[in-house]
């Protein structure tokens, strides 16, 4: 485990800088940004996570949905 836990960290690191610079050229604030970011991860790993036992692919199309529309109020706000 201490092998891969500085893999780990890098790539996530990674990660999430290019997302952050994505937010970043759309003119979103770094604080909302980092924000929207570890909400949507976290979602998403959720999902995944859930998905080892409930397979209902509509059921995860309506948070998904959801989640597409508060993201969108949220960057909306911005403008």
């Amino acid at each position: 485990m201490a092998r891969i836990l500085p893999v780990m960290e890098r790539y996530r690191v990674t990660c999430d800088d290019i997302w952050m610079g994505v937010f970043k050229k759309a003119g979103v604030p770094t604080k909302r940004a980092r924000v929207l970011l570890n909400l949507s991860l976290n979602l998403v790993r959720g999902m995944g996570l859930n998905r080892l036992w409930r397979h209902d692919d509509a059921h995860y199309q309506i948070y998904l949905k959801e989640w597409i529309t508060m993201a969108n109020q949220q960057l909306a706000q911005l403008k």
